[in-house]
C-alpha cells in the first residue's frame, strides 16, 4: 500500500513538472520553485549599470511615484559618478543644442526650455505641461552645477526632430510618429553605446520589452539588441501588484529580479500580441526586473502646469484639427486628459 501511494506522488509530481515545463501550469502553486528578493532600488541600478552599459526603465507615463523617483535617482552621488546620460521619450531631439545648454548651466530659461517637451509628437496626448519634465530638467542641472568632478549628466532627446510649424497634413505627422523607435535607438547606438557610455533610457513601457507586439514594427530594445545583444538591463515599474507581493511588505522603492522566481513566471502585459486562446509570455521572458514604488492603487497623477497660455493652447488646437480632424477640446474629453479651465 506504502509502495502504490509513492508511485502515485511520483506519477502526480512528473505529470505536474511536464505540464509547468510546457507552460500550461504557471501559477502561484509553484511559487516555491523561486521566491523573490528585492534590492533597493537605487543601488541595484548602479550596479546593473556597472554590468552592462544600459539600463532601461519602462514607466507609466503621468505618475508622480515614478517621478519622484526619478528626482530620487539623478541626485545620488554613487548613480552620478556611474551614469553619463540619461535618454528621455519625450524630448524633441531638435532641440538637442538647448539641452545641452540648459543641463551644463548656461542662461537657459524654463520657458525657453518647454519645447523640448511640448513639441514632442505625443504632444497631444501629454495633457498640458507636465511639471515633473521641468522638475527632472532642473534637477539634473542643479547636479552639474554642484559637481565637484568633470564629471556631467548628459540628458539626450529621444524623440525624432519633428518641426510642429512645418505639419500641414496627417502625412508630415505620421512620418515622424511611425519613426519613434528607430530614432530612439539610433540616439542610443550612436551617443552612448559607440561613444563607450553607460545611460539609462526612460521610455514608455510597451517601448521597452524583448518580445514585441508585432514582428514588423520592431520596438527600441529590437532595434537597439540587432548590434548590441545582451547591452541592457530593463526594468518596468510594477503597475499591478499581487496579492502575494503585498504579503510581502517590500520596501519601496525597490528592484525585484525575475529570473527563476514566482513573479517573474507571471503573465506579461507588453511586448506580445493578444490573441485568443494564446497564452502570454512570462513575464520574465519580456523584461529583466521590476521597480517596486509602493501600492500602486494609491500611486497619484502628475501635477500639470496651468494652461496659461493661449498661444500654446491655440497650437494644440491645430495639431488637433490636422491629425484628428476635431478641436483640441473634443480630443481631450476622447482621451480623459486634463481640460482647460471653464471647459469641463
Amino acid at each position: 500500500m506504502r509502495h502504490s501511494r509513492n508511485f502515485q506522488l511520483r506519477c502526480l509530481t512528473a505529470t505536474l513538472l511536464l505540464l509547468f515545463s510546457l507552460g500550461v501550469c504557471r501559477s502561484d502553486a509553484f511559487a516555491e520553485s523561486g521566491d523573490i528578493a528585492p534590492e533597493a532600488a537605487i543601488p541595484s541600478i548602479v550596479k546593473a549599470l556597472s554590468q552592462k552599459p544600459l539600463v532601461a526603465l519602462g514607466e507609466r507615463h503621468g505618475v508622480q511615484e515614478m517621478a519622484d523617483f526619478y528626482l530620487a535617482l539623478v541626485a545620488d552621488k554613487d548613480f552620478r559618478e556611474t551614469a553619463d546620460v540619461i535618454v528621455i521619450e519625450i524630448a524633441n531631439a531638435r532641440y538637442q543644442s538647448l539641452i545641452d545648454a540648459y543641463v551644463s548651466g548656461e542662461n537657459i530659461s524654463m520657458d525657453e526650455l518647454r519645447p523640448v517637451w511640448r513639441d514632442a509628437t505625443n504632444s497631444l496626448l501629454q495633457g498640458g505641461d507636465d511639471l515633473s519634465f521641468e522638475h527632472l530638467f532642473a534637477a539634473i542641472r542643479e547636479g552639474n552645477l554642484e559637481s565637484d568632478s568633470n564629471h556631467q549628466l548628459r540628458v539626450l532627446a529621444g524623440d525624432p526632430p519633428l518641426d510642429w510649424s512645418a505639419v500641414q497634413a496627417k502625412k508630415d505627422f505620421y512620418t515622424y510618429l511611425n519613426d519613434r523607435d528607430r530614432h530612439y535607438a539610433e540616439i542610443v547606438r550612436n551617443e552612448v553605446l559607440q561613444e563607450g557610455k553607460r545611460g539609462v533610457m526612460i521610455m514608455g513601457r510597451g517601448h521597452l520589452t524583448y518580445t514585441v507586439s508585432n514582428p514588423e514594427y520592431p520596438n527600441a530594445v529590437a532595434f537597439i539588441e540587432k548590434n548590441h545583444p545582451g547591452s541592457m538591463t530593463i526594468i518596468h515599474m510594477l503597475t499591478d501588484q499581487p496579492e502575494r507581493l503585498r504579503k510581502k511588505e517590500v520596501a519601496a522603492p525597490a528592484i525585484i529580479f525575475l529570473e527563476d522566481t514566482w513573479l517573474g513566471e507571471t503573465d506579461a502585459k507588453f511586448g506580445f500580441k493578444r490573441r485568443e486562446g494564446v497564452a502570454p509570455p512570462a513575464l520574465n521572458e519580456t523584461i529583466d526586473a521590476v521597480l517596486y514604488l509602493g501600492d500602486p492603487s494609491v500611486f497619484s497623477e502628475t501635477k500639470l502646469r496651468a494652461f496659461d497660455d493661449p498661444g500654446y493652447l491655440a497650437e494644440l488646437d491645430r495639431r488637433a484639427q490636422i491629425i484628428y480632424e476635431t478641436s483640441y477640446i473634443d480630443f481631450a474629453k476622447s482621451f480623459g486628459l486634463p481640460l482647460p479651465p471653464g471647459t469641463e
